[in-house]
């Protein structure tokens, strides 16, 4: 008899049982979220292909830079474009020391877009620079690696060239 009369009086308070149990979870869930770290994201969008300049895109230049997309996404994975990326823009941790290309890793996403040449890079930090700077970085790191980036000697060829024909010019 006394599994009944306990159900009995479950089942006529059994909106208040619910809705107590609902406010100790909602309060336990609160705590645990109010002390965390916030989390910051930062997202740098790469298009591939030069073909959206081109006047009458052939089927051919749209296939090419959507293989070349899924090329450029894999590529960004590469330890030697997150180390390129970390050394080139001083990427560190929040005890001031180098990140490694692991710890880069664990905290990006790269997605390559299906049928669109378009590559998303998400990174996550404690603050909101460190997280753009990460996704910069490796964008920048591999526009770098491209093989249509000229080189540091070839840069400043073209600088000098420049500087020059501004010179004759005036």
């Amino acid at each position: 008899m006394e599994i009944f009369e306990r159900l009995r009086i479950f089942r006529s308070r059994w909106v208040i049982i619910v809705l107590i149990l609902g406010l100790i979870f909602g309060g336990v869930g609160y705590v645990i979220r109010s002390r965390q770290a916030p989390v910051y994201q930062a997202t740098a969008r790469l298009l591939v292909g030069s073909y959206i300049k081109d006047e009458r895109p052939t089927p051919q230049d749209v296939q090419l830079a959507n293989d070349l997309t899924k090329t450029y996404a894999q590529l960004l994975a590469t330890t030697a474009v997150r180390q390129g990326a970390i050394l080139a823009f001083d990427l560190r941790n929040p005890d001031d020391t180098l990140m490694t290309p692991e710890q880069l890793q664990s905290a990006i996403k790269v997605t390559a877009e299906a049928e669109i040449p378009f590559i998303n890079i998400l990174a996550s930090a404690a603050t909101p620079e460190l997280a753009a700077k990460k996704a910069n970085a490796l964008a920048q790191q591999v526009l770098f690696e491209s093989p249509l980036t000229p080189s540091i000697d070839e840069r400043s060829q073209q600088t000098s060239l420049q500087s020059q024909i501004k010179d004759l010019n005036a």
